[in-house]
């Protein structure tokens, strides 16, 4: 349940997208916004500023206390299309890639930035990683 002091920063997400599926976050139901610890609070996470995201209900309840590798993971199994928006927004956190590529998370290649160093294993980037591909 969302404190006093973030009920403003929730209202003002009604109208915009959520980050992990693109929907637009509505006013009630299950695409209303609430706040998503990127690292489950059950690792030992804080919801400071770099760990917490605004998404829709529906994500979060469906994302629960998984980590955003273990969620994509869920995701890719029940072939859910969210897959490529979380797999986009993991590039943005946690590689140096640009989210606007896709990549072989959701089986289409992934771009690398120019002299761009992947973090993932086994990458099998185009264009400059270390990592892989290329």
């Amino acid at each position: 349940m969302a404190d006093a002091n973030e009920f403003p920063l929730l209202m003002r997400a009604i109208g915009h997208e959520c980050p992990y599926c693109l929907d637009e976050m509505q006013k009630d139901g299950p695409k209303r916004p609430s706040r998503d610890h990127i690292r489950p609070k059950m690792l030992g996470a804080d919801l400071n500023g770099g760990n917490r995201v605004i998404v829709c209900t529906k994500c979060n309840s469906d994302k629960n206390d998984k980590t955003l590798h273990q969620w994509l993971n869920e995701l890719l199994r029940a072939g859910d299309s969210r897959a490529g928006v979380v797999a986009d927004l993991i590039c943005d956190l946690f590689l140096d890639h640009p989210s606007e590529h896709a990549h072989m998370l959701v089986g289409m290649p992934r771009v690398a930035k120019k002299g761009g160093k992947c973090k993932l294993p086994n990458c099998t980037c185009v264009g400059a990683c270390e990592a892989g591909g290329g």
